[in-house]
């Protein structure tokens, strides 16, 4: 299964960048600890968002965080955890039979071994 096919090459764009002489313009998700993906400038000297001209980045934020529902996310709490919209939990029972309503660092490797047996 190709679950991370885009995170990768977008992950991979930017360490060439990075390492490169030339900066590029991309777009990458999670940058520093804002929800949601972005338009950003990466180089040697790092990685710096680069919204145009008419965004804001209090907007740019408010359109990532509004488009989690899109995504089956209700919201991401500060330490990380996403807690599912109803929606994603009934799917998630039916699917595998039990009761899930967040996701966490704790509970990320449990879970996703889970859906993949139930999906193999």
């Amino acid at each position: 299964m190709h679950f991370n096919r885009v995170t990768a090459s977008s992950a991979l764009v930017a360490l060439h960048a990075v390492t490169g002489e030339t900066e590029r313009s991309i777009h990458l998700p999670g940058i520093g600890a804002l929800v949601g993906g972005y338009p950003v400038r990466v180089g040697k000297s790092g990685i710096k968002i680069d919204l145009p001209d008419e965004w804001s980045l209090e907007e740019a934020i408010a359109v990532n965080e509004a488009s989690l529902k899109w995504d089956g996310i209700d919201e991401v709490t500060d330490d990380g955890t996403i807690v599912f919209t109803v929606e994603t939990q009934k799917a998630l029972r039916e699917l595998l039979g039990k009761n899930i309503e967040t996701l966490s660092a704790e509970t990320a490797q449990d879970q996703a071994n889970d859906l993949l047996y139930v999906l193999s």
